[in-house]
């Protein structure tokens, strides 16, 4: 377990900054508190094996700086493992688990960079309560999205791959000369697909 905690209680001052790579059981970073991930390829993974759902808590702020990575490969015996909304660059699911999203992925937590989902049993999971995600790299899919009734929305130039063909409930693809290339596997829409602006699919 890391737990990210200083004395000063001003966040800009207030901060660890991590790098190259680093993989933990659990990482909690303190109100107040800023965890940063630095630039050129860094990566935070959390790999807990045991009975817990909560395995990345961030009470303060996570700067993701470009390139940086958040990869969640815990399993939980007693359940599912929740993601929380934080600001991440480029996140990735990797475990044989069912990864929940405990709230959209939208507004000032939108992904930076490109959401994977990796082979192996990995899952992520939109819940009951339709979880929306709005992202701006590339989505590949190499396992499970279970969409429920949410929505996906791509805001850069964007490719759609993955061994699974992705399911999406309502798709949209909405930034300024977007566009979105598909590539190994045809996306299916079950709902509304939306091409907003100048954007191109």
């Amino acid at each position: 377990v890391v737990v990210i905690t200083k004395t000063n209680g001003t966040p800009a001052t207030n901060k660890v900054t991590l790098a190259p790579a680093m993989t933990v059981d659990t990482m909690n970073g303190s109100a107040s508190k800023t965890l940063e991930l630095a630039s050129a390829g860094y990566s935070l993974k959390l790999a807990n094996v045991g009975a817990t759902g909560t395995v990345l808590t961030v009470s303060g702020t996570l700067t993701s700086n470009s390139s940086s990575t958040v990869q969640f490969s815990a399993t939980n015996s007693g359940g599912n493992v929740t993601v929380p909304a934080t600001t991440y660059n480029n996140l990735k699911i990797s475990g044989n688990e069912t990864y929940d999203l405990a709230a959209s992925l939208t507004s000032g937590n939108a992904v930076g960079g490109s959401i994977t989902i990796d082979t192996g049993g990995a899952t992520l999971n939109a819940t009951a309560s339709n979880f929306n995600i709005a992202l701006a790299g590339d989505w590949t899919n190499n396992g499970i999205f279970t969409q429920q009734a949410g929505t996906v929305t791509l805001t850069g130039t964007a490719n759609l791959n993955g061994s699974t063909a992705t399911t999406f409930n309502t798709l949209t693809i909405n930034g300024t000369k977007s566009t979105v290339t598909v590539g190994t596997s045809d996306p299916t829409v079950s709902g509304t697909l939306t091409i907003g602006g100048d954007a191109a699919a």
